[in-house]
């Protein structure tokens, strides 16, 4: 190849050898303003003459692939979430273009002439295919407000203008106008901005956005004037790619135009250049002009009608996606410059950006939050909550095709943000959640074939063995990711329910930014940390409870009770419980529950046992384990008081600790001072009449009321014998408010609690549970070698659900258009409620009738193939009893659903002349209304006739909502049977 010295470690590298004819270099450093990039340039070297033939950027994950031998290799590098293939070929030989000039070429620079356009100028332009384009400036008023315009159409005067197109310029009277008569090029300056408009008689608008830009620095003193430049040479090469400015100081005209803010005398005049270059003298960069001038578009969108408004935003959609040439997205531009005067404006700009319709931004999960357009909002929402109407758009954009390309990828703006939007936005938090409940996977008989269960612990003799369990005989599956290699189970032929997908994003979030860079490598390679063992585990564990602050990797969203009635929530945190969360909380349960027969035993022997010198080592182990469990409350509190104080529970859990604690140190306190008081099982604690005194009336009565409400009448016995009446009548009132009222009260009490807890019992079960999900999930991030151990960390699960489970949920919220049906991803899900004439609702449900038949008798007809082929194989054979038993057994299913679809078409039968008689009830109805109706006056009738009509229309919307809900359950009835009837055929 020749001779190569490798230079300095920072200098060109050999990365990569084309066959025999070239190698590529990598160039990794490189200094711009104090600061290191990496602009990933890539130098293709020939190896005949070691001559560089050419520099490519690509990114610095790409890779080289080569598909066959001959063929030219390509590179595949990622932008993003966006894939990019470039082939060899056209580094070296890139594709000719028109115009091919650029920074480095000697194209000529040509003096060009401009025209100063004020209101009513009209003039023609002739382009180098002698096309002529007329433009006219003229003024529009919009909500009080005016702009100045030009209207562009092709003709040679404003008479013949046809194909016209309105360009909105701005506020200012004066605009200076550069045409390009090589390449049809209209440039416009005004106000700071330049402005390329291609100006074309073959495509549907006559003109078309280029570039915008705005050369001007802002500046904050004069952010409400309006800015005034003046042009005083133009050059340009013929292709328009190059041009030199020569612009006048630059100057300010107030907001009320009542005077002039000039710059001062001897300023010397600017030059504005592109590509920018030495000569260029305004102090701004070319992505900063970028940038901005996208930001100008906002005005002018205002003013725009709706050929002008699509067109900047068909400009804009080009800048959705980031690039070498547009380093920022346009998306987060216009979050940036969020501001409440022009919010209306802005959330209609997104909107048109981010359709729910097709997909427009491919969001980067790896995106950070200073340009992540959701994340910049809900910073602004801080300060502005108004902001949440562009959010909104932005969320559900994402939510609408995460669920139509069943891509979790959509999702990352909203996961990354969602500890903000349930802080600021609770009720559109729950909404989105309850949106990507039912997410479905991508390729389900992929995940069907290549999968682990998450079982739930069960206690079994064997439990050293793995659990299995075939997929069918699971009630309610959970789903891993698991590739095997090895040839699918035939027996998950019969699994036909519907899976989706969740990310275990939906239920926390990193805390810092190291270990979003750790959620981020979920599926790299082990680390070099060795595998760990039980034993050890439990070493680190206790290691790690002995400090007040244990290092919080993740942390659960501040969810409430709602949020747990969610599917997908559900099934993630069953997967974590039936994985981690169930050890870790037995390993809890276990030793609270020896606390407590420690504390049980105690108190049994205090009363049997006369020597209390006998329980020292037994008072001395309560107090260990006491001491330890208000240790693991104090780590609860200290790692979220908030959440901490809020529930009661905890409060009961320290006492529960704290007083066996303290009575066993009183008790061991007594025993070393020989004191044995309180152990004889004799006490003088209840009071009789005659022990009342003076001083201990207060306590005494106290004691004695407690003691009388549970039925011990000691105090008081004796004055039930006495004629005293004062006390009888008070002992009835007593016994009439607790006995009657007060343990009724109770009662009712007890029955709302209980209702209470019957309705919401499953929900505070999740989130007890995800309480010690999320301490054992931070556990294991602080444990060396656990994750590498166990495989108990995907990224996402998989869980099924039946297709009228996702219905009843779906039917609480609204229906939104991204809702696909659970099994046919592809067919729209059946909608509720849609207000149709009748006869337009008779046609389309005779139409669906019409559907499913056809779809029962395919599966009939299927069932019945394979019945004969199954008895012709047979046949031909001639093999046992054990063919003609499956034979026979087939045959009786291929009945039984020939059976059933009968009985349906009975059904549908008799719900025909169920209609009909409907039908000529109602008739005779409306024949007596009428006749009623004619006796009576203008007025009544009138009122009468809104009556019949109201209940008309409610019992038409009855009948139509039991006839789709009728047609539903038997849509659903025939898919089910098309389904087994495809999975028998298989299976046989």
């Amino acid at each position: 190849m020749g001779t190569y010295y490798e230079g300095l470690d920072s200098d060109n590298l050999p990365g990569l050898i084309f066959e025999q004819d070239h190698f590529l270099t990598t160039n990794r450093t490189y200094s711009k303003t104090n600061e290191v990039f990496t602009p990933d340039m890539r130098s293709v070297v020939r190896v005949r003459d070691m001559v560089v033939v050419e520099d490519h950027y690509v990114h610095e994950d790409y890779s080289v692939q080569v598909p066959h031998t001959g063929h030219v290799p390509f590179f595949t590098s990622c932008q993003g979430s966006v894939a990019n293939f470039l082939s060899l070929g056209d580094i070296l030989h890139p594709p000719s273009e028109e115009y091919s000039c650029g920074t480095n070429s000697d194209c000529i620079m040509l003096d060009r002439q401009y025209d100063i356009f004020y209101v009513d100028v009209v003039r023609t332009f002739v382009s180098s295919d002698d096309v002529a384009f007329t433009v006219c400036s003229g003024q529009k008023y919009v909500a009080g407000e005016v702009t100045h315009t030009l209207k562009v159409g092709v003709g040679a005067s404003y008479e013949e203008m046809s194909n016209t197109m309105t360009l909105v310029l701005g506020e200012m009277l004066e605009h200076r106008i550069v045409w390009v008569r090589e390449t049809s090029q209209l440039f416009i300056v005004n106000e700071g901005y330049l402005y390329t408009w291609t100006l074309s008689n073959v495509f549907t608008n006559v003109a078309t956005l280029d570039r915008v830009v705005k050369f001007l620095e802002h500046d904050p003193e004069h952010a409400k004037d309006r800015c005034i430049t003046d042009i005083l040479n133009v050059k340009m090469c013929e292709h328009a790619c190059q041009y030199v400015i020569e612009v006048k100081a630059t100057y300010w005209l107030s907001n009320n135009a009542s005077s002039y803010v000039r710059q001062p005398a001897g300023t010397p005049n600017n030059t504005l250049t592109f590509p920018k270059s030495a000569a260029d003298t305004f102090n701004t960069t070319q992505d900063y002009r970028d940038e901005m001038g996208n930001l100008g578009l906002i005005q002018l969108y205002r003013f725009g009608d709706t050929d002008f408004r699509g067109e900047l935003i068909r400009f804009l959609k080009n800048r959705i996606r980031r690039s070498r040439e547009n380093p920022i997205s346009c998306l987060v531009t216009l979050c940036r410059a969020w501001n409440p005067d022009d919010r209306l404006t802005l959330e209609q700009i997104m909107a048109e950006l981010l359709p729910p319709r097709y997909i427009t931004w491919i969001p980067d999960p790896h995106e950070e939050k200073s340009t992540e357009p959701l994340a910049i909002l809900l910073e602004i929402a801080q300060k502005q909550p108004r902001v949440f109407g562009v959010a909104k758009v932005v969320m559900d954009y994402c939510v609408s095709h995460a669920n139509r390309s069943k891509n979790l990828a959509f999702l990352s703006p909203l996961f990354g943000s969602m500890h903000e939007v349930m802080e600021l936005y609770p009720e559109e938090a729950l909404e989105c959640m309850g949106r990507i409940a039912f997410i479905p996977v991508k390729n389900r008989a992929y995940i069907i074939d290549n999968h682990t269960l998450a079982l739930p612990p069960r206690p079994r003799l064997r439990f050293w063995e793995p659990r299995t369990k075939p997929l069918v005989k699971t009630n309610d599956p959970i789903m891993q990711f698991n590739f095997t290699g090895a040839k699918a189970d035939s027996s998950n032929d019969g699994f036909t329910r519907p899976v989706f997908i969740a990310s275990f994003d939906a239920l926390w979030y990193y805390k810092d930014q190291q270990q979003t860079e750790m959620k981020k490598d979920g599926f790299q390679a082990a680390s070099n940390t060795a595998s760990t063992t039980w034993w050890k585990t439990l070493y680190h564990m206790f290691r790690l409870k002995c400090h007040v602050k244990m290092p919080a990797i993740v942390e659960c969203y501040n969810f409430n009770l709602e949020f747990f009635d969610n599917p997908a929530i559900a099934a993630l945190v069953a997967y974590k419980w039936n994985t981690i969360g169930y050890t870790y909380w037995l390993f809890r349960f276990v030793f609270q529950c020896v606390f407590y027969c420690l504390v049980v035993t105690a108190a049994l022997m205090q009363v049997y046992y006369s020597d209390p010198s006998k329980m020292v080592e037994l008072f001395i182990v309560i107090i260990v384990f006491a001491a330890i469990f208000l240790w693991l409350e104090l780590l609860q509190a200290v790692h979220s008081w908030s959440r901490y104080s809020g529930s009661t529970y905890n409060g009961l859990d320290i006492v529960a600790f704290g007083l066996p604690l303290v009575a066993s140190a009183l008790q061991l306190s007594a025993i070393a001072t020989g004191s044995t008081t309180g152990n004889t099982g004799e006490s003088d604690a209840i009071p009789t009449g005659s022990k009342i005194g003076h001083t201990r009336f207060m306590s005494a009565s106290v004691l004695a009321v407690f003691l009388h409400m549970g039925g011990r009448y000691d105090p008081v016995s004796q004055l039930f014998e006495t004629e005293d009446w004062g006390f009888h009548l008070m002992m009835i009132l007593f016994f009439f408010f607790t006995v009657i009222v007060m343990l009724n009260v109770l009662i009712a009490l007890i029955n709302v609690a209980f209702q209470k807890g019957d309705d919401g019992w499953r929900l505070a079960w999740i989130e007890s549970r995800l309480r010690y999900i999320e301490s054992a999930e931070n556990m294991s991030h602080n444990i060396p070698g656990f994750r590498q151990t166990h495989d108990w960390f995907p990224k996402q699960i998989y869980f099924s659900a039946t297709p009228q489970q996702v219905r009843d949920y779906r039917k609480n919220g609204e229906d939104s258009e991204d809702e696909v049906d659970p099994i046919f991803n592809n067919v729209p899900r059946p909608k509720e409620g849609d207000e149709q004439a009748d006869e337009q609702t008779e046609e389309q449900t005779e139409e669906q009738t019409e559907e499913q038949t056809g779809e029962g008798d395919t599966a009939e007809g299927e069932g019945k193939g394979d019945g004969e082929d199954e008895g012709e194989c047979q046949r031909e054979d001639g093999n046992g009893d054990g063919e003609q038993g499956e034979t026979k057994a087939e045959g009786d299913a291929v009945t039984r659903a020939d059976g059933q679809e009968t009985q349906e078409e009975q059904a549908t039968t008799d719900e025909t002349d169920t209609k009909d008689s409907k039908g000529t009830n109602s008739q005779r109805q409306k024949e007596k209304a009428i006749e009623h109706i004619s006796k009576l006056d203008l007025r009544t009738q009138v009122s009468e006739l809104q009556k019949q009509l109201t209940l008309q229309q409610e019992q038409t919307q009855k009948q139509l909502t039991l006839q789709q809900e009728q047609s539903q359950k038997q849509f659903d009835e025939l898919k089910e049977l098309l389904l087994r009837a495809t999975a028998n055929k298989a299976e046989k």
